[in-house]
């Protein structure tokens, strides 16, 4: 990558530090260094950071000069010779680093090859090929270039998927899984051979000159890009003449191209900044059609969007997703860290539960989920009462959503129902009190802090009823039991069927969406880099701070990112709620890279567009109210990580 940051670690913890050229080179001198070597690269990515490792297992000969590349082909490797082939960054221990076994390398180098065979010999490049130590130009004409922007890369605690962009998967059709398998560990054994490309590599430049284009656009002042008047958006410029939109069929979550894009570069794309090299994540239907990413870096901070892109005739074009509404299916992991005054006593009268009359203590978890987002204030969405999504992870019957009388939701469908039951249409009332979007499809305990039986914690997490068996109940937004994330494939599709006023129980409308990354089992909380509350944010969940645990109009709080590499935070809120209403506090954060955020309280609405008519975030007690503070981040992937800490009011035990 030109311009990352490249740091090296030898066995012994020391280290030494680079910065790659414009074609992505880079020179560091190992001597009176013990190898083995962890190797990284890192750079900004929108507003997330790259960041892949690589594994030199012997230095070069005194006087000989190594090649060391730090790829994602080479960070599939690292993360396959792991001790559970999933987790690239314990060699950052130096112990770890120093034991690494040099022929379990070996054996994921083979099965990385097996993998590629077919790949590598349309590319006609030799079986044998190394992507940690063959020679090339980081060109984008390069072969072994090319195939680092072919193969798309993920980790999970599935394993190693490697996805072929250039094999179109269908958009429309039922068959709408990409080429991808999955390599877990080093384990020998039959291991299945990607397809052959068949999607031109001249495609994956086919955004080049839209790049050109939109930054000679990103080059104004946001202002000299847009014109805004009462809604209504006129692109300016240089940026009314980026042909690489298509300006008359455009269309985005409803939204017209001035009216998405006006916004974005009017509000969210800050000043100086420049679009990077458009990635191609996948082809889809005939092969021209694609998921692209564009992300956009500055002084100020980057930003990311994913966008469909079209080839028309012999010209590749932004057409947007095509969509009639504000809908979008996110991948979330969660982290709670339950700091209440007391701990949960389950009630005697619960007698189905193992931990009947006993106090349980806290609930710190980490979850995993999907989050489904339909405005209902956005385009075509003023009649729609319900949606109800089906698709891997979710019920067979699918979830649906509904109008909120929940304060917050402003105008958003919340949970309704885990069997695909609707609500009635053309009905006055708001038929769910659910605040959430989101499905939870695994549940981990972390820390001492619970003192319940182990086997309980799920199910005690999802909640119980009133004989302290599982609960049943159809309103229940976490699966009956944890959902096997492996029958969540990469690009997961999910299909939605929208209800309206108009159309009653049967379906007006139907359109599908994809999941960017895929879910991450809960356990996988423990490997992340998660931002850190600072004391003036926990000090608002203290119910003796009597300044903090008041109502609030306002509020300021901080936090500390664990490493220069780590996804910074992007938005951060105070929520609560209590016996005078609910209340959220939030925004995005100023500019990115910020460590502290300033909050103001204002009204909110719920749905229908009404208005709710208490704007503080209420007060609580040890014994009484809620009260969270969180922040969010969002990793290169597309990965949302979501945590928050929070106290609930309980009895004393």
């Amino acid at each position: 990558m030109a311009g990352a940051s490249i740091t090296l670690m030898d066995a012994a913890g020391t280290t030494k530090t680079a910065t790659a050229d414009s074609t992505g080179n880079y020179t560091l001198t190992v001597t009176g260094l013990t190898a083995p070597f962890l190797i990284k690269a890192s750079m900004p990515s929108g507003d997330s950071v790259k960041e892949y490792s690589s594994l030199v297992m012997t230095a070069p000969k005194a006087g000989d000069t190594g090649v060391a590349n730090v790829t994602p082909l080479t960070h599939a490797l690292v993360s396959m010779v792991s001790s559970d082939g999933a987790n690239p960054n314990e060699f950052a221990d130096k112990n770890t680093l120093k034991n690494v076994d040099p022929a379990k390398l070996t054996a994921a180098l083979k099965n990385l090859q097996t993998a590629l065979a077919e790949v590598l010999s349309a590319a006609k490049l030799p079986a044998t090929f190394d992507p940690m130590t063959t020679s090339f130009k980081a060109d984008r004409d390069n072969e072994a270039d090319l195939l680092l922007d072919t193969i798309k890369v993920g980790v999970s605690d599935q394993g190693v998927s490697l996805t072929n962009a250039r094999v179109p998967a269908s958009d429309t059709g039922s068959n709408t899984a990409p080429a991808t398998i999955t390599l877990k560990g080093t384990t020998t054994g039959t291991v299945t051979a990607l397809p052959k490309p068949t999607v031109a590599t001249d495609d994956l430049k086919g955004l080049d000159a839209f790049q050109a284009e939109a930054n000679a656009c990103l080059a104004l002042a946001p202002a000299a890009r847009v014109s805004q008047n009462n809604g209504s958006y006129t692109f300016l410029g240089a940026c009314a003449n980026v042909t690489g939109f298509d300006t008359n069929n455009y269309k985005a979550f409803g939204y017209s191209l001035q009216q998405l894009w006006g916004y974005r570069l009017l509000n969210e794309i800050p000043a100086d900044s420049k679009l990077l090299t458009p990635e191609f994540l996948l082809f889809l239907d005939d092969g021209k059609k694609a998921i692209v990413r564009l992300a956009s870096a500055s002084p100020s901070g980057g930003k990311v969007y994913f966008e469909t892109a079209q080839k028309i005739g012999d010209v590749w074009k932004i057409v947007g997703n095509q969509r009639d509404y504000d809908a979008s299916v996110g991948v979330r992991l969660f982290r709670q860290n339950d700091l209440s005054t007391n701990g949960w006593t389950i009630p005697s009268t619960y007698i189905n539960s193992l931990d009947s009359g006993k106090n349980v203590g806290k609930f710190d978890a980490y979850t995993s989920r999907l989050s489904f987002s339909f405005n209902q204030s956005g385009p075509n969405g003023y009649d729609v009462y319900a949606v109800r999504v089906k698709g891997p992870g979710l019920p067979a019957s699918g979830i649906v959503l509904s109008r909120s009388s929940a304060c917050g939701t402003n105008d958003y469908l919340a949970f309704y129902s885990n069997n695909g039951s609707l609500p009635a249409p053309n009905s006055s009332s708001l038929p769910t009190s659910s605040a959430t979007n989101s499905w939870v499809l695994d549940v981990a305990n972390f820390g001492s802090a619970y003192k319940g039986t182990t086997t309980e914690f799920f199910n005690q997490y999802r909640g119980l009823n009133s004989l302290g068996s599982p609960s049943t109940s159809t309103g229940n937004n976490t699966a009956q039991n944890r959902v096997d994330l492996s029958t969540i494939p990469e690009f997961a599709v999910y299909n939605w069927e929208v209800f309206t006023n108009a159309v009653g129980p049967n379906v007006a409308a139907t359109f599908r969406s994809r999941i960017i990354t895929r879910p991450l089992a809960a356990t996988e909380g423990k490997k992340q880099a998660w931002a850190t509350l600072n004391q003036d944010a926990l000090d608002y969940l203290n119910p003796n701070n009597t300044a903090k645990a008041a109502e609030l109009n306002n509020g300021q709080f901080s936090w500390a990112l664990p490493n220069a590499t780590a996804p910074i935070v992007v938005n951060g809120y105070i929520f609560g709620s209590g016996d005078l209403g609910r209340m959220n506090m939030g925004r995005a954060v100023t500019k990115s890279g910020d460590t502290s955020l300033n909050l103001t309280a204002s009204a909110e609405y719920k749905g229908n567009g009404q208005a709710c008519n208490y704007a503080k975030v209420p007060t609580f007690t040890s014994t009484s109210g809620y009260r969270e503070v969180g922040i969010r981040q969002v990793t290169e992937s597309g990965l949302m990580l979501s945590q928050y800490s929070f106290h609930t009011g309980r009895a004393a035990p």
